[in-house]
């Protein structure tokens, strides 16, 4: 899922505020031109920060690596994206308002990850 494009400018901003000022990025997706992901492309970019996956022969491996070895992830809802998480040491980043939606329907998984109370899965913040 791609969340809106004011969840991940949100997001990058609080990355950071919390020590990762001008750190690396790398976006994971399976549709770089998304129209959502233009304006996070355009700020990565001219902020010389954007990491590509070029020169990988499967880019989903190289993007699944890659997740698992980040310290911050700026997660959408995928399994994708929380299987890294759980593999991975680093943490995740939210979006708030779809822990919530998801939360009011009655998923204990995610009611779990709100309260950070996940075996080997750490929440960093929600936006």
């Amino acid at each position: 899922a791609v969340l809106p494009i004011s969840y991940y400018s949100d997001a990058l901003d609080f990355l950071e505020s919390d020590g990762f000022s001008g750190a690396a990025a790398r976006i994971c997706t399976d549709d770089l031109a998304h129209p959502a992901l233009e304006v996070l492309v355009k700020r990565l970019t001219s902020e010389k920060r954007l990491v590509t996956a070029d020169g990988c022969e499967e880019p989903f491996s190289c993007d699944f690596a890659s997740l698992i070895q980040a310290e911050r992830v700026i997660s959408s809802p995928s399994t994708f994206a929380i299987t890294a998480g759980f593999l991975g040491s680093g943490s995740a980043v939210h979006s708030r308002d779809w822990v919530q939606n998801r939360i009011d329907d009655g998923d204990v998984f995610w009611s779990r990850v709100r309260e950070n109370a996940l075996n080997g899965y750490s929440v960093a913040e929600e936006i």
